[in-house]
């Protein structure tokens, strides 16, 4: 069984063009949202969080959980109804004691699901 970046995947590609999803990517110095082709979303900002949404995925880098964990914590404090899933990526990760931190750690912060 191969292993595929999760960026790479028909999921990732549904959820980045669904309306009531903001995928956001957590692995740089600031949060950036993942656009549907040409199309802009309406939150230019990934705290900016639109009504319509149900639900914020967060794709955190196993290299950089602390910067995952950091716009959990500041989402769920400017909007502390929104669900929070982090997808981490996998790939990156070899070691399941890490994963098992890493989801700790990120569900301590306030994810809904990792």
């Amino acid at each position: 069984m191969a292993i595929v970046a999760v960026r790479e995947t028909e999921e990732f590609e549904k959820a980045v063009s669904d309306p009531r999803c903001l995928v956001v990517n957590t692995a740089g110095p600031e949060p950036e949202v993942f656009e549907a082709g040409q199309a802009a979303r309406a939150a230019a900002s990934p705290f900016d969080v639109p009504k319509k949404t149900r639900v914020v995925v967060a794709l955190v880098d196993p290299k950089k959980v602390a910067l995952g964990q950091r716009y959990v914590k500041a989402l769920r404090a400017v909007n502390g109804k929104v669900r929070i899933n982090c997808v981490l990526e996998l790939s990156r990760c070899k070691d399941p004691v890490g994963v098992d931190l890493f989801q700790r750690a990120l569900l301590a912060s306030g994810a809904s699901q990792v």
